[in-house]
């Protein structure tokens, strides 16, 4: 089972606002029944939110949990890639 982790991970330290923004791959799981972000064995993050994939609602809890997670605010977020996909490609920064 994956867990949540605080964003002290390596993945985390690699995005700061001083830095050019930065490609990070995730898989979306809508509908969940516990929103959250993981990471599993593989270092791959995946963001579990409780909105249905129906008209872009995922998308938004997506980027809202990302902003969050890495404390940036919801305009430094931006889906590059798979909006209609559950693997995306983010920009953060």
């Amino acid at each position: 089972m994956a867990r949540s982790v605080p964003p002290s991970n390596s993945i985390s330290n690699s995005i700061s606002s001083s830095a050019s923004p930065r490609r990070i791959q995730i898989r979306v799981k809508p509908g969940a029944k516990v929103p959250g972000i993981q990471i599993n064995a593989q270092g791959a993050l995946t963001v579990s939110v409780s909105a249905r994939a129906e008209g872009g609602r995922a998308n938004e809890a997506v980027v809202a949990a990302l902003a969050d997670y890495y404390d940036v605010p919801k305009r430094a977020v931006r889906i590059v890639h798979g909006m209609m996909s559950r693997q995306k490609v983010v920009e953060i920064g």
